[in-house]
């Protein structure tokens, strides 16, 4: 029987000193806006292909390890084709303007939300998360190949602000002031790949815990069941 539930609700911001100001559209608005759950979320995985619920935990968790301290350097088991959606919006592949040429990965000093999913972790320009942490992994449907996480990403500022790109030219990218992005993601994974994610996340106060975990389990980094 069902005794908890855990819910992340990301209420849109109001603006005290302007309230007639017309405020975006919510990310509730955004994500009913995708009109229905992607089709590939749907896809049967053959019974005999199918990974065990440890090994598609260990494929969603190379994207938590690959982002935190990124170098460029990494694993990063993405399809060539996966895409990311965050609040109900896209944050890979995304559309040029007229005339707006792509950024090139390899030029760049701040990563776009034009590249794919591999390209902006294989840039190496999100070195600016120090932590990626209280890893929980709730939820794995082997029949679908899919994964749902909760975790809270740090952003220390500081040193971590200042490094360099895989190539080694010097870069200074990242907040100004230490806070946490507190995130819900449900990764797609197929043959080992990822192959397609979409989260929702808040700012939260910096090092905030869920209150879900032990102070020690929130503070790691490493994989909870």
């Amino acid at each position: 029987m069902i005794s908890e539930t855990e819910q992340l609700v990301i209420r849109p911001e109001s603006n005290l000193f302007e309230p007639n100001r017309k405020q975006p559209p919510s990310v509730a608005e955004n994500i009913e806006k995708m009109g229905a759950p992607h089709a590939i979320f749907t896809e049967i995985i053959p019974e005999a292909e199918r990974p065990s619920r440890e090994e598609l935990i260990k494929t969603a968790n190379y994207y938590f390890s690959g982002m935190q301290q990124n170098d460029g350097k990494g694993y990063y088991p993405f399809t060539d084709d996966c895409e990311r959606y965050e609040n109900g919006g896209r944050a890979t592949n995304g559309p040029l303007k007229p005339g707006e040429k792509r950024p090139d990965p390899k030029k760049e000093l701040s990563y776009s939300g034009a590249w794919s999913c591999k390209e902006q972790f294989e840039s190496g320009l999100s070195h600016f998360v120090t932590r990626i942490r209280d890893r929980r992994f709730v939820a794995v449907d082997r029949e679908r190949g899919i994964v749902f996480s909760s975790c809270f990403f740090d952003h220390e500022a500081g040193k971590s602000r200042y490094f360099k790109s895989p190539d080694g030219r010097d870069v200074v990218a990242g907040p100004t002031e230490p806070w946490t992005w507190q995130i819900a993601e449900l990764f797609k994974v197929g043959k080992g790949n990822i192959r397609r994610i979409e989260a929702i996340l808040q700012p939260c106060p910096y090092g905030m815990n869920s209150g879900w975990s032990t102070y020690e389990q929130g503070m790691s980094d490493q994989i909870q069941h």
